[in-house]
């Protein structure tokens, strides 16, 4: 749902549910990145049941000076249950942040500010975001962008 409530002040709320079937017969292929104590590693590293997401994010979109100002939150839950599969423990994952600016034409650009924390069973490392670097961990991440050509942007992230 993304609803304007000014011409700059918005909010957008999205609810997912991913339902990850047959990871285990995947094998670990470098990408599963859970902890071996979390209860989700079996056999060389395979996963020992599905993930079933809830996915909710919440946005507030509004202006600054002039500038696009983004607040955004992020909650996801792993509620899978399979039979044999020890009680997850480390089933949710959570973050905060905000981005101002927008690198979209020549010359603009942008600044973000976050905090994630990822349990080592809430989310599938190979699917969650690439620069926070898989599951169990939690920090901040600082990045910044500028568009130095209308089709050609710098970027950095640290974390």
């Amino acid at each position: 749902v993304d609803f304007g409530i000014t011409d700059t002040l918005g909010t957008v709320l999205a609810v997912g549910f991913y339902n990850y079937q047959n990871l285990a017969a995947a094998g670990d292929n470098g990408l599963n990145e859970q902890a071996t104590d979390a209860g989700n590693s079996g056999a060389a590293g395979a996963l020992t049941f599905e993930y079933r997401i809830i996915d909710i994010v919440s946005k507030w979109k509004l202006e600054i000076a002039e500038m696009p100002l983004g607040i955004w939150f992020n909650y996801a839950i792993n509620t899978a249950s399979d039979a044999g599969a020890t009680k997850l423990t480390e089933d949710t994952a959570w973050g905060i942040g905000a981005k101002l600016g927008k690198a979209k034409k020549k010359g603009s650009w942008e600044l973000g500010l976050s905090y994630k924390q990822i349990e080592a069973d809430a989310v599938v490392a190979a699917f969650n975001d690439s620069d926070f670097l898989g599951t169990n961990r939690e920090g901040i991440t600082v990045g910044g962008k500028y568009q130095l050509l209308d089709n050609m942007s710098l970027g950095l992230t640290v974390i």
